[in-house]
């Protein structure tokens, strides 16, 4: 390469000069400067040695969203759209509503700019360069809370995106047609049993939204409830109820109930809270969903209640004792724990008591598949089911804390939380012990979360929130309420509509096209991100 190409002035004499080279004009189609580690000067064709000073590496280079070829702005569904920027984005500034709007001539809806309802980032990596770096992929998701409809045209505005340097973006706009018919749309996956071309082939829709969507409720005293999501931190939501609110769950973000004294059962529809019948008027302690959205109710008296889709009934109960805690891991298996040690399980057509090892209250039940089931209670008591059977598990911290809520991973990792701000800990499946974590709380810990491997919650028994976002727990500032229990939904999942559509299957070599229902064959939050259907 030529300094004189660069130089201020197009000379090289005794004085400085500023050289300004862009770092592209390095690279070779061998070399990507990926691993750029020195940057050498050779004597001249006079044999003249050049002084440097000053070196400095500046990203002076906007970025820009990719309006060309298949990473162009998408339509994932009827109100999210995809974008790709040219290189990584700082997240803090994405995170600005207005920055994105949406404008149509033909839609009546967005006849006036509409900005974005929530934003969602998603970096991945999509191969190796010829260097050895990897090449990651940038994609942010904007979700509009009214949906597009086929056949119109839109346009898409963006601006204020800033890369990791502070370059902002030029404001950029993008015009296009939403049709969903014609489209081709990565979250529609066909797969063939077996090899041979007559094989029956299966359908799947599901995508993964980076982290838009999900959040944390959390439930209390004087039917508090409080959400928090990234856009909006915590923020009160109003209920029709005064009592207390012992538990809360979600299966999407518009669609949680939460529960509590006198048979209280509340449902958020994305709006508002409303109160549902309630076949009891029992203390209501606890409540989960199986991830086909198949939901169990217990409390005081061993009051069972099951959702059929539409109402809660009551169910036969094997036990008087008061049930504290509720895991609903399939159809035909659920687990629940309460007062003098007792614990029960659903066999898929009854409930029946199992395994009694403890005598003392235990409050939490949870894990990440039948063999592998956690529950803990009073006196630091933690019980592990495994091989069909539950045993009490010793390698643990010293102390009696009384321990209220459990949180998992589907890697085997624990957590449970109890009194005087004790957080145990156990890494993977197997014999690992628990380990006593600093969970920057002395008070007594009632509720624990995790959102993802980056985002945990807590709470104590006043509203005193902890977190944890991928390094130490630390406290996270004060609800103002008494909390009674809390639950993370997972971001990501591209939820389709509570009342699932048909889905249109044309054959290819006949022509003929039939109408198939969906349905959700699993909520697979940990796992890949996505929900499932089929």
């Amino acid at each position: 390469m030529n300094i004189l190409d660069f130089i201020e002035g197009g000379v090289i004499d005794t004085s400085w000069r500023r050289v300004q080279i862009p770092l592209n004009k390095l690279a070779t189609p061998a070399w990507t400067l990926g691993n750029v580690e020195t940057l050498a000067w050779p004597t001249d064709d006079k044999n003249r040695t050049c002084y440097v000073d000053n070196i400095a590496l500046r990203d002076i280079t906007r970025p820009t969203v990719i309006t060309q070829g298949e990473t162009a702005p998408t339509p994932v569904s009827n109100r999210v759209l995809r974008l790709t920027f040219s290189e990584a984005y700082a997240a803090s500034s994405i995170r600005t509503l207005a920055n994105y709007t949406l404008h149509s001539t033909t839609d009546s809806t967005y006849s006036s700019p509409v900005p974005a309802s929530d934003t969602g980032m998603h970096y991945r990596m999509q191969h190796f360069d010829n260097s050895g770096i990897p090449k990651n992929r940038y994609d942010l998701f904007l979700q509009f809370a009214k949906p597009l409809k086929n056949g119109q045209e839109y346009t898409l505005t963006v601006q204020g995106v800033q890369d990791l340097s502070d370059n902002t973006m030029a404001v950029t706009q993008y015009r296009f047609t939403y049709n969903d018919r014609q489209q081709l749309n990565t979250n529609i996956k066909v797969n063939q049993v077996g090899y041979l071309p007559e094989r029956p082939k299966v359908g799947y829709v599901g995508g993964y939204l980076g982290d838009l969507g999900g959040g944390v409720w959390a439930v209390g005293t004087q039917g508090n409830v409080l959400f928090h999501d990234p856009q909006n931190g915590w923020q009160a939501q109003s209920t029709p109820v005064t009592s207390t609110l012992r538990a809360v769950t979600a299966t999407r973000e518009d669609s949680a109930w939460a529960v509590g004294d006198g048979g209280v059962i509340l449902h958020w529809n994305g709006q508002q809270w409303t109160r549902v019948t309630s076949p009891v008027s029992t203390n209501l302690l606890a409540i989960a969903f199986d991830p086909l959205n198949q939901g169990w109710i217990v409390g005081e008296g061993g009051v069972i209640l099951r959702y059929t889709g539409s109402a809660w009934v009551t169910v036969v109960s094997p036990t008087a004792s008061s049930l504290r805690g509720v895991l609903a891991e399939t159809g035909s298996a659920a687990w629940a724990v309460g007062d003098n040690g007792t614990i029960i399980r659903w066999n898929g057509v009854k409930w029946v008591m199992d395994d009694n090892v403890t005598n003392v209250t235990l409050h939490a039940v949870g894990g990440s598949k039948a063999d592998d089931l956690w529950a803990v209670g009073d006196n630091g008591t933690i019980l592990q089911r495994q091989y069909g059977h539950w045993k009490p598990w010793a390698d643990k911290p010293t102390g009696t804390p009384h321990l209220y809520s459990l949180a998992w991973n589907h890697s085997g990792a624990v957590w449970a939380a109890g009194d005087n701000g004790a957080l145990w800990y156990k890494t993977g499946f197997g014999s690992n012990a628990f380990t006593a974590l600093a969970s920057g709380s002395t008070t007594h810990l009632r509720a624990v979360v995790r959102q993802n491997s980056r985002q945990f919650w807590g709470s104590d028994a006043n509203g005193a929130l902890i977190t944890n976002t991928g390094g130490n727990w630390q406290t996270a500032g004060d609800l103002h309420s008494g909390i009674n229990g809390m639950f993370a939904l997972p971001y990501g999942a591209l939820r389709l509509p509570d009342v699932l559509p048909n889905v249109s299957i044309q054959n290819a070599q006949m022509g003929n096209r039939s109408e198939r229902p969906l349905t959700l064959r699993y909520a697979n939050w940990h796992l890949s991100g996505e929900d499932v259907y089929h």
